[in-house]
């Protein structure tokens, strides 16, 4: 069984001081997240997003990568580390 790792985080408010956001650590989050991003859609929100270290987020750029590398699916990532 893998170990699983506390993910890095960083501060919203140290990030981006004078730019309104939040984090959201749980699935069940993302709905009010939104709402309150769209809420003022002319103002910048950044929303910090934590998911499992093992799920795989779509469209991604592998470490190390550029934007010629991004993975759009998981098909595309499957036949990638078969090769």
């Amino acid at each position: 069984m893998m170990k699983k790792r506390k993910p890095q985080t960083s501060d919203v408010a140290t990030v981006a001081p004078r730019i309104r956001g939040e984090r959201v650590v749980k699935k069940e989050g993302l709905p009010g997240a939104f709402a309150r991003i769209l809420a003022d859609p002319k103002e910048p929100y950044l929303l910090d997003v934590i998911v499992e270290r093992e799920e795989s987020v779509f469209p991604m750029i592998p470490a190390g990568g550029s934007y010629r590398d991004i993975i759009m699916n998981a098909e595309e990532m499957f036949r990638i580390r078969l090769t």
